[in-house]
């Protein structure tokens, strides 16, 4: 009897154990797949559910979530007491407490903090619904931009208060889509955003252990006492001020963005272009030589040409003069050797005369500096009249379909147009994360000068008759 008895209690102890284990494993849930700028709070509030029981049931450490991760949310409220109950013990992290007064924004995850706390010991959880760890981000980006730039007076006479920077927000909006696509591809990033105008984050006390690389700032000063600070190993990308190339020559983790452009590679193009009959013409301002490397470029290619000496003070009926160098019964390859941009428009407003007017109508392709492109009161016309050439650092086709996409992302996100620099931002991340060399404004293709590195991609643009533009394939 007592073995019968004990039998039945052997029994109904693994009867028990069985339908604890059935219990716990038939708890009911349903998946959400979380977008990129889903928070932890936002998910546990949609489904009324503790963040904590999120966390544990999950399996999750942190409650930064990488995009496109798909959560168990349990939908019965009775259930939430004993998955809680459920946590195993804690392990802490042998990490130090740190201090952190960094803008974070995790993509996947859209969250961001920005006020100094002291960040407690991370905590390890493992327990019987563990399914995976979430990912390191595979990213840790920098962006230091002086967000409110200028100072100006309050109408109430309080004194100057920092004003805000219309285009460094632009381009953190583009910095901010780059991390958004990287995140719905499955790339983690880390992106820890410092404000380092007047007033704001000193550089020298911003911590850049573990950077991968750190985009910005923007002036001499505050470059230089970045890559005074920064580790050997972290990448230091000079995003917008294009006058900087001599800090490669010193700095190995150096890198200037804005293409460098030089005289000789619109000179090499415009060489290239011309044929054996072209009637090939330079034109300079009074008063001026040639440059010595455009000079001894166009000696060591023998090439045959004729000079046109232009005074931008003095130039009444110019035209006249400029037509004696001309000739109907060829292409005139005409090169504009200023980089001078009211030099350079005036020259071509002329020219176009000898290509529209009817006592003139010399066939011509002009390549000229593309400074003019973005002068105020330049005339469209005269560049398409003229097949104006020319060499662009940023240059956008809005027919691209994937500025198109860009451009209908960013309206939906922020209500609002993409400026260039929200362009320049997005282009600048894209290269740092995934490697894009062909941005929708700037291409990308760095070269060793000195100790670091200069980009000498750069857009070839042509303007045609009948108001075509043509972006050229990318040229390095």
């Amino acid at each position: 009897m007592r073995k019968a008895f004990a039998i039945i209690i052997l029994l109904l102890s693994v009867s028990s154990q069985l339908f604890s284990q059935v219990s716990e494993e038939a708890i009911p849930y349903t998946e959400y797949t979380v977008r990129w700028f889903d928070s932890l709070s936002d998910i546990s509030a949609k489904y009324n559910v503790p963040k904590d029981v999120i966390l544990i049931f999950n399996g999750l450490e942190s409650d930064k979530i990488p995009s496109r991760t798909v959560l168990r949310i349990p939908t019965r409220a009775q259930d939430f007491e004993r998955i809680l109950a459920s946590a195993p013990v804690v392990v802490p992290s042998v990490e130090e407490p740190s201090v952190s007064e960094e803008v974070t924004v995790a993509a996947g995850s859209g969250a961001a903090s920005g006020s100094v706390e002291q960040a407690p010991a991370r905590e390890s959880y493992r327990h019987m619904w563990f399914r995976e760890p979430v990912r390191e981000p595979e990213h840790n980006l920098a962006l230091l931009l002086p967000f409110n730039l200028t100072l100006e007076a309050t109408p109430d006479s309080l004194g100057l208060l920092p004003k805000p920077s219309p285009d460094y927000k632009d381009f953190y909006t583009g910095v901010l889509m780059a991390c958004r696509e990287a995140g719905l591809e499955g790339i983690n990033v880390n992106l820890s955003t410092y404000d380092i105008s007047y007033g704001g984050t000193r550089i020298s006390d911003i911590d850049f252990t573990g950077k991968d690389a750190v985009i910005g700032p923007v002036s001499y000063p505050d470059i230089m006492q970045a890559l005074t600070v920064l580790p050997s190993g972290t990448t230091l990308l000079s995003p917008l001020n294009k006058n900087l190339d001599t800090l490669s020559t010193r700095f190995p983790n150096f890198m200037s963005a804005p293409s460098r452009i030089g005289r000789l590679d619109l000179l090499d193009w415009a060489l290239e272009s011309a044929g054996p009959s072209d009637n090939i013409v330079i034109i300079s301002e009074v008063g001026t030589k040639l440059p010595g490397e455009v000079l001894s470029r166009l000696i060591e290619t023998r090439t045959k040409y004729q000079s046109f000496y232009y005074d931008l003070l003095d130039n009444k009926e110019i035209e006249l003069e400029m037509a004696k160098v001309f000739t109907k019964d060829a292409r005139n390859v005409v090169y504009v050797a200023s980089q001078k941009s009211a030099f350079v428009a005036d020259v071509v407003r002329n020219l176009n005369i000898l290509a529209t007017f009817k006592d003139y109508e010399f066939p011509m392709t002009v390549f000229a500096d593309g400074s003019i492109v973005y002068l105020a009161g330049s005339e469209i016309d005269n560049f398409h009249n003229t097949n104006l050439h020319t060499i662009l650092s940023y240059y956008i086709d809005y027919n691209d379909p994937k500025v198109v996409s860009f451009v209908s992302d960013y309206r939906a996100l922020f209500d609002c147009e993409p400026s260039r620099f929200a362009f320049q931002g997005y282009d600048l991340a894209g290269y740092l994360l995934k490697s894009t060399t062909r941005g929708l404004q700037s291409d990308f293709h760095f070269v060793q000068s000195g100790a670091g590195q200069v980009n000498t991609a750069a857009r070839h643009i042509v303007y045609r008759p009948g108001y075509q533009i043509s972006l050229l394939p990318a040229v390095q």
